[in-house]
């Protein structure tokens, strides 16, 4: 099961906004939200299933500290001399090496693309967290470096903090 899968499941079950007619088309708009590189690797897969246009793409040094959830899943990063922000997190792994990587600094590629968000009516202009790495080692790396037993450990701390554990802010307007 990974993070989008498990997102969605917090979102039907804890309620989190809209109609209850209007969750299984949600459910299968965030079934399909699974980001995956295009061909060009400008564009992925938005949670409307539909490909991201990136605006523009920066990397920063940055310091990832907490999640918030509220229509999808968010990570709030500090960059020194900004103010903090949330971003939507880009291709698995990418939030299981935030989450090991809490509060140290990473580098992060963040992307503002243009997102179809169907919560949001339409296309948005989010900010994502298209790559993260530490220490040279990128998310993708780090992943495959890791055991069986420590990526499972992996999922079942994003299924809690998906459950309402420590480490997870909910947006009282998702």
């Amino acid at each position: 099961m990974n993070i989008r899968t498990l997102a969605l499941a917090a979102l039907l079950l804890g309620g989190c906004g809209g109609e209850a007619g209007n969750e299984a088309e949600q459910a299968q708009g965030n079934a399909a939200a699974a980001p995956a590189a295009a061909a060009d690797g400008n564009e992925a897969a938005a949670p409307g299933g539909t490909a991201d246009r990136v605006l523009k793409s920066e990397t920063v040094e940055a310091v990832f500290d907490q999640w918030e959830m509220g229509d999808y899943l968010w990570a709030h990063l500090n960059v020194e001399g900004r103010e903090q922000e949330g971003a939507f997190v880009g291709p698995t792994p990418i939030e299981h090496f935030l989450e090991a990587h809490r509060g140290q600094p990473i580098t992060v590629r963040i992307d503002t693309v243009m997102m179809d968000i169907p919560e949001a009516g339409g296309a948005e202009e989010v900010q994502k967290i298209a790559a993260a790495s530490a220490g040279g080692v990128s998310a993708a790396q780090w992943w495959a470096g890791l055991s069986a037993e420590e990526r499972a450990a992996a999922e079942r701390r994003m299924e809690e903090l998906l459950s309402g554990g420590s480490g997870l802010e909910t947006d009282p307007h998702g």
